[in-house]
C-alpha cells in the first residue's frame, strides 16, 4: 500500500502523539503538522529536546500564571492553527513547555511530541528513562534510518551499548536488518514503525527496488509491530508485507 497522507496511513488520532527513534523524526513532525493542521489545531513541541522550526509559528515565551499561558495559546491557535511551543534551552533547542501535556490536548487537536534524542545517527537504542513519553499518550511512532543497514553499530547506533546488550552484536559488527529489527521488537516502546531513508522502494530501477524491499521485509519479520518504510521526504511510504 502506498500513502499519500501519513497521519491516515499512521492512523493519528485526536490528542498526544509521541514520535521516537532515528532516522527522521523531524521530518515526520513536519509532515504530520502540515497534514493535520488542515483539519484542525496542532501544537508541536517536545518531551526531551527539539530546534524550532524557522518557518513555523513559536511560542517560547510565557508568563509565570498558567491560566495566561492557556489564553496566550489559545490565542495564537485562533490566528494560526499550527504553533510550535516550548521552553528555550540552550544552544538554541526548546525543552519541554511550561504546561503538562494534558492540558496541551485540552487546547489543541492534536500534539505531537519529539520524545527522544538519537544525535543524528540513523538508529538509537533506549537507555533507563528514555524514550520520554507523557501520560494519556494515544500513538508511539518509532523511527528507523534504513541508511544505517551495512554500516558498523558503533557508527549507527545511538547508544551503542544498550544495542549490544539487547542483541549479543560487536561494536564492529556491520548493523543488519535482522538485528535492528530485534533490538526495536526487544524493546518494544512503540505502536508502529516507521523505516525511514529506504528511498529506493520509489526507484524506476526495478533491481534496486527489488533489493530494497528485501531488506525491508528481513527487517519487519524480526518485530510483531506493523511496519512502514519509505521516504519521509518524498512523502511515500508503503506498508511491508511479511509473508512476500
Amino acid at each position: 500500500m502506498m500513502t499519500d497522507n501519513l497521519s491516515k496511513t499512521l492512523c493519528i488520532r485526536r490528542g498526544i502523539t509521541a514520535v521516537i527513534g532515528s532516522g527522521g523524526k523531524t521530518t515526520l513532525l513536519r509532515e504530520l503538522a502540515r497534514e493535520l493542521s488542515a483539519c484542525g489545531s496542532v501544537i508541536l513541541t517536545t518531551s526531551t529536546h527539539i530546534r524550532p522550526f524557522p518557518d513555523l509559528p513559536c511560542l517560547a515565551s510565557f508568563s509565570p500564571d498558567s491560566s495566561e499561558k492557556e489564553a496566550v495559546i489559545r490565542s495564537r491557535l485562533s490566528v494560526s492553527p499550527l504553533l510550535c511551543i516550548g521552553t528555550p534551552a540552550k544552544e538554541g533547542k526548546l525543552s519541554a513547555p511550561p504546561l503538562p501535556f494534558d492540558h496541551l490536548a485540552r487546547l489543541a487537536d492534536y500534539v505531537l511530541i519529539e520524545a527522544d534524542g538519537s544525535r543524528g545517527l540513523p538508529i538509537k537504542a533506549h537507555r533507563g528513562g528514555e524514550p520520554v513519553i507523557p501520560d494519556g499518550t494515544r500513538r508511539i511512532i518509532l523511527l528507523a534510518g534504513f541508511s544505517g543497514f551495512g554500516k558498523p553499530v558503533r557508527n549507527a547506533v545511538h547508544v551503542p551499548e544498550r544495542f549490544l546488550a539487547l542483541t549479543g552484536a560487536g561494536e564492529q559488527d556491520l548493523l543488519t536488518p535482522e538485528l535492528c529489527g530485534e533490538a526495536i521488537q526487544k524493546e518494544h516502546l512503540a505502536d508502529v514503525i516507521v523505516l525511514n531513508q529506504a528511498d529506493d522502494l520509489h526507484c524506476p530501477d526495478s533491481a534496486l527496488r527489488t533489493e530494497t524491499l528485501s531488506l525491508c521485509r528481513r527487517f519487519a519479520k524480526k518485530t510483531d509491530l506493523p511496519v512502514f518504510a519509505g521516504s519521509l521526504r518524498e512523502h511515500f511510504l508503503i506498508r511491508i508485507d511479511r509473508e512476500s
